[in-house]
């Protein structure tokens, strides 16, 4: 079985933005001769994803002055953060790095202003193969222990004033040209929509406007059939419901000879002004609905035009 051993190391410290790096990658040892039980600490990239898996959702690391965190129930002594961490990256061929450290106001102006310029981690590793298996915590220090690590160049932009400043210019900036941009995308699917909504007008009215010509021209294809007597009132809604599906088969059904084609000509009755010649020649038509009506009855033209003559000749007085 593995026995797990805590060490702590000093090692220069390394900072862009809010990076630093915690341990080098590969074989390495301390200044100062350890580890003692193995020719040295091991940290690949298989090693390091252990470590980074086992230590997500512990929560935060803590960075402390000169590992107080670890003496304080010796001395008594306050252990004042330094600063906080909960991210680790593997870097191939560099190493393992913090990558969100949240530095305090103090603990930024040291390192600033070079009171501070390393970062010694305190590791759990196994005696007999000196592999790292748990990162415990991290403290500002100026002993370096660690070969393959190198001094903080820079701080985090929220502890640099000017940094604060651009960074904030540039969020600003950025903020309001997001901003103008949901406008314009606003505004640009306000004016689609519109114009959507007005094609959509168009187009019923321009579909009313064919449907009503349809109808139009249905009804005048049905009047024209009825007057030339192709068509019975009886047919009509018939007829109608045949235009509105399919107009060129309503067409070629009423392209026909009249039903009764006498119907369409004038009926002439000869009257005997003397009873033996025959008198003047008097034209009797028929209205559309007369034709009808002798088509349904059975009459014959000449005899609905006699009944016609007859009773007009009643009606005026000129009966014999």
């Amino acid at each position: 079985m593995p026995r797990p051993a805590y060490a702590a190391c000093a090692v220069a410290l390394k900072s862009a933005g809010n990076v630093v790096q915690l341990l080098p990658a590969g074989e390495f040892r301390a200044k100062d001769g350890r580890p003692h039980e193995v020719d040295a600490w091991v940290l690949a990239a298989d090693s390091a994803a252990t470590l980074i898996a086992t230590s997500t959702g512990k929560g935060r690391f803590v960075i402390d002055y000169e590992h107080q965190s670890l003496k304080a129930g010796a001395n008594g002594q306050p252990a004042p953060a330094a600063g906080w961490f909960k991210v680790m990256e593997w870097r191939d061929g560099e190493g393992l790095f913090a990558t969100d450290v949240e530095w305090t106001d103090k603990a930024a102006q040291m390192i600033q202003s070079g009171e501070y310029r390393y970062l010694s981690p305190v590791l759990d590793y196994d005696r007999e193969t000196g592999v790292i298996t748990r990162l415990v915590s991290a403290a500002l220090t100026n002993t370096p222990a660690l070969d393959g690590m190198e001094e903080v160049a820079a701080l985090s932009l929220t502890t640099d004033t000017r940094g604060s400043s651009e960074v904030r210019e540039y969020t600003n900036t950025a903020t309001a040209q997001i901003e103008a941009l949901v406008r314009s995308s606003r505004e640009a699917l306000e004016a689609l929509k519109q114009k959507t909504d007005e094609a959509l007008k168009a187009q019923s009215e321009v579909s009313t406007l064919r449907q009503e010509i349809e109808a139009a021209r249905i009804e005048a294809t049905i009047e024209d059939a009825l007057n030339g007597a192709r068509l019975l009132p009886g047919q009509v809604e018939a007829a109608r419901r045949l235009g509105k599906v399919d107009f060129e088969a309503l067409s070629q059904l009423l392209d026909r000879p009249p039903l009764v084609p006498a119907l369409l000509g004038m009926q002439t009755d000869r009257m005997r002004g003397d009873g033996k010649t025959p008198g003047k020649a008097v034209q009797t038509a028929l209205s559309r609905e007369e034709k009808h009506l002798c088509a349904l009855t059975g009459r014959k033209p000449e005899e609905f035009a006699e009944l016609k003559r007859r009773f007009a000749a009643e009606d005026s007085g000129l009966t014999d």
